[in-house]
């Protein structure tokens, strides 16, 4: 009788020993692609297209609103090219707009005295209260605080050394975040 019970006892071990494995390996890959998934899905996003600028890694850029409800943007921009550049105006529009569709009256200056900013190779700048515009017309972004907003924020530069004469330039970054109450 005892010998039987230890037969019992060696295939129920073998059997949990030979699909235990298994299973454990299933669990892990499941793990791995929960993993991955959130971060492809994360909401937060600030992603310049120009390898002269980046988001800065300390500050998350953010969307807020405004006393209106629509919806404005803040970030920390990074002079990473190696000359000095100076920052004019910025804007932004909700999904993916050419710069030539934008209105006129959509660019706002990059400081709150209203005057161009210089950047000095791998120095940053707050800007904050970019309102953000529907493409290709002057109605502002309106949302709900607690929604995702994504599209991009594009800033009108030149580097110190431009002729005079020379058109801005164009920074884009595309960012995704979700809207605050407020700032």
């Amino acid at each position: 009788m005892a010998r039987k019970n230890n037969v019992k006892g060696q295939a129920a071990m073998e059997y949990l020993m030979m699909y235990g494995w298994a299973i454990f390996l299933i669990g892990v890959v499941v793990a791995v692609l929960v993993g991955v998934l959130a971060i492809m899905n994360s909401q937060e996003r600030c992603l310049f297209v120009q390898k002269e600028f980046s988001c800065s890694s300390d500050v998350n850029p953010a969307a807020y609103l405004d006393g209106n409800g629509n919806v404005m943007v803040a970030m920390r921009v990074v002079n990473n090219a190696g000359k000095s550049i100076v920052l004019k105006e910025a804007t932004c529009v909700r999904g993916d707009a050419q710069v030539g569709s934008i209105p006129d009256g959509a660019w706002v200056p990059v400081s709150s005295t209203g005057r161009d900013v210089q950047l000095n190779p791998g120095s940053s700048l707050d800007v904050s209260d970019i309102p953000c515009y529907e493409p290709g017309s002057n109605s502002k972004v309106a949302m709900s605080a607690g929604q995702n907003f994504a599209g991009n924020v594009i800033f009108k530069y030149n580097y110190v050394n431009d002729l005079q004469g020379i058109g801005a330039r164009n920074a884009k970054a595309s960012v995704a975040m979700q809207v605050s109450a407020g700032q």
